[in-house]
């Protein structure tokens, strides 16, 4: 299922982040550790190397509820008040950590 099709963003439960949601975080923490800005702009072009296929609305929409849930922190840009940076919190890592055990652990059994 490509990620822009209808039920490609539904998360698996009501307390986790959607696919869509997850790949955004990986995009945002793969930034961070790359310490490169870490701008909307910035976020979306990362995710489109992951095939990611979304528009500004829906990309400052799901930000947003990143930042609502805790996962990223927000902040203004002292280079540009106009735009914001975007950040990783300590359990938005957790989170990809728990998320990556889980994937890892599937496929392990998957393969065994």
């Amino acid at each position: 299922m490509a990620r822009d099709e209808p039920g490609a963003d539904t998360p698996e439960t009501d307390d986790e982040p959607s696919r869509l949601q997850y790949d955004l975080l990986v995009a945002a923490a793969e930034l961070d550790r790359l310490n490169q800005s870490l701008t909307a702009r910035a976020v979306w072009d990362r995710a489109r190397r992951y095939g990611v296929r979304i528009s500004h609305a829906a990309l400052y929409n799901n930000l947003s509820a990143l930042v609502e849930t805790g996962l990223l922190s927000k902040r203004t840009n002292p280079a540009d008040a106009r735009s914001s940076l975007y950040e990783p919190t300590e359990t938005g890592i957790e989170t990809l950590r728990n998320r990556s055990t889980r994937l890892s652990s599937a496929l392990s059994g998957a393969l065994a």
